[in-house]
């Protein structure tokens, strides 16, 4: 006898709810603000490291360990770098607001708050609902995702995700008045972006700011994929994409703020042989470390929240679509019963035809009897 395998169904399924176009653009949206109203700042700390072109530490006359006097030598030049060291940092990171108080330092690193959250809304809810739709597209094309065998999920979620970087560059002039807003100083902010348009070439540093980008979305949508594949945590694959779709193009990100910036040749060759004679290879991976700890969360803040908000939107739509009904049915039983009294009051007042061409018979005054 054939063992009948399918378990009895004991509970009613809950529906699925049917997937919104939209869904994943108004998530990357959602994400981009929270992104910027809470991590901002650090953005701005992570730009103008990477602008500053002078050493920030010093550890000079440290290693000084022949005896006893050498080491107390050195940890008195140690303490002694090591405050210099944070003023310089200081300096390069507050600006005019370096003495100022711990709330307006904080402060002093908005500027610019407004178009960059314009920026962010835009790119991220481009890059979240492209990149999603670009990607089902190459899987759909069998032919061309055969290419790349049993790991072709992996391989079509990081070219999506290059294609999606390629096409940011629309959103370059933005970038470049967000990062002068966060360079420069109080006194010499840029009043306006159509002043950044006309002063300047809105789309300064496109040959960097392409393979950058690319680079950076091929990175992060390539490894979050694996992971995910892999069964990690999507807030662990997450956050294993930003830190390598920050560090892997971190000279091109240098090099491209400094183009922006204008503190380096405009051609991208001449910006990193300038960069690389003058500082050394080191320089083309600077600020990635603080990048990582300040754009980092920012990535992985945006992605969990957009990931969480896309999934949650068809059962929030699902939710009003029967709220409106659940509404409508309402009103419609109330008006229901109200055209039901209204037509009832109708009829009472309505006088019978018939009864009313009916003689009406006085009655004598007297009453009935003889007269």
């Amino acid at each position: 006898m054939q063992r009948n395998n399918a378990e009895p169904a004991t509970a009613q399924t809950k529906p699925v709810a049917p997937k919104i176009w939209y869904a994943p653009y108004l998530a990357g949206a959602t994400g981009a603000v929270i992104e910027t109203v809470t991590l901002h700042g650090f953005d701005t700390a992570a730009k103008r490291l990477q602008k500053n072109k002078g050493k920030l530490f010093s550890w000079h006359g440290v290693m000084s360990f022949g005896s006893m006097s050498g080491i107390s030598q050195s940890w008195q030049v140690l303490q002694s770098n090591g405050r210099s060291n944070v003023a310089a940092l200081n300096q390069v990171i507050f600006r005019e607001q370096a003495s100022a108080s711990l709330a307006k330092r904080w402060v002093s690193l908005y500027p610019g708050v407004g178009v960059g959250a314009g920026y962010k809304v835009i790119q991220r809810a481009y890059k979240l609902g492209c990149q999603s739709k670009l990607q089902a597209y190459l899987e759909s094309q069998h032919q061309f995702a055969d290419h790349f065998g049993k790991y072709k999920k992996d391989w079509l979620a990081g070219i999506s995700g290059a294609m999606v970087g390629a096409g940011e560059v629309f959103l370059l002039p933005l970038d470049i008045l967000k990062v002068k807003m966060q360079t420069r100083g109080a006194t010499d902010q840029p009043k306006s972006f159509l002043t950044v348009w006309r002063q300047e070439n809105p789309y300064k540093g496109i040959s960097v700011t392409v393979p950058r980008n690319m680079i950076g979305s091929f990175s992060f949508f390539g490894v979050r994929q694996v992971m995910k594949s892999n069964g990690v945590d999507k807030d662990i694959a997450n956050a294993a994409g930003t830190v390598v779709s920050i560090v892997v193009p971190a000279p091109f990100d240098v090099i491209k703020t400094r183009m922006q910036a204008g503190s380096v040749p405009m051609r991208a060759r001449d910006a990193f042989r300038m960069t690389f004679k003058e500082e050394g290879f080191s320089a083309l991976f600077k600020g990635a470390i603080a990048k990582v700890m300040t754009q980092g969360p920012k990535v992985f803040v945006c992605f969990a929240v957009a990931e969480r908000v896309e999934h949650a939107i068809p059962g929030w739509v699902q939710s009003v679509k029967e709220a409106l009904q659940r509404w409508r049915d309402k009103q419609s039983s109330e008006t229901a019963r109200l055209n039901h009294s209204l037509l009832f009051f109708q009829r009472a007042r309505t006088v019978d035809p018939a009864v009313e061409k009916t003689p009406v018979q006085k009655a004598d005054k007297w009453g009935p009897g003889p007269r």
